[in-house]
C-alpha cells in the first residue's frame, strides 16, 4: 500500500466472482465520492482474517461485530444494516441466530459447545 492510501476490502463477502466484482465496483465508487484513495487487496482465505482488521490504514473493511468491539483503538463505524422486522425498532442491531432443527439435541447456545453446527 502506497503512503496516503487506505485500505478496502470485502474479503468475508467475496462469495464468487461477480460478487467480489460487484464489492470492487462499490469501493470504486465509494473512492470517487468521498474523494479518497482507497486500495483494494484481496485478503484471502487461509490468511487470518484478523490480521486484516490488524491493518494500518483500514478505509473500508467489513468486520464483525465481536472484533469490532474488542478493538483497540476501534476503527471509525461507517455503517451498519438496520433490519426491517419491527422488533428492531428503526435501530442499527447486530447479532447473529442460530437456527437448529425442531429434532436438534440443542435447546441452548451452551449445548452446542464443542460441536459443528
Amino acid at each position: 500500500m502506497s503512503a496516503g492510501r487506505l485500505i478496502a476490502c470485502s474479503r468475508m463477502y467475496n462469495v464468487a466472482p461477480v460478487v467480489t466484482a460487484a464489492w470492487d465496483r462499490l469501493f470504486a465508487w465509494l473512492s470517487n465520492e468521498a474523494d479518497v484513495d482507497l486500495e483494494v487487496i484481496y485478503h484471502a482465505f487461509p490468511t487470518p482474517i484478523e490480521e486484516l482488521w490488524g491493518l494500518p490504514g483500514l478505509g473500508c473493511v467489513l468486520m464483525c461485530g465481536y472484533p469490532y468491539a474488542r478493538a483497540t483503538p476501534r476503527p471509525q463505524l461507517l455503517a451498519a444494516p438496520v433490519p426491517s422486522y419491527d422488533h428492531y425498532e428503526g435501530e442499527s442491531v447486530y447479532f447473529s441466530y442460530l437456527l437448529v432443527g425442531e429434532d436438534s439435541p440443542f435447546d441452548t447456545l451452551e449445548d452446542t459447545f464443542g460441536h459443528r453446527i
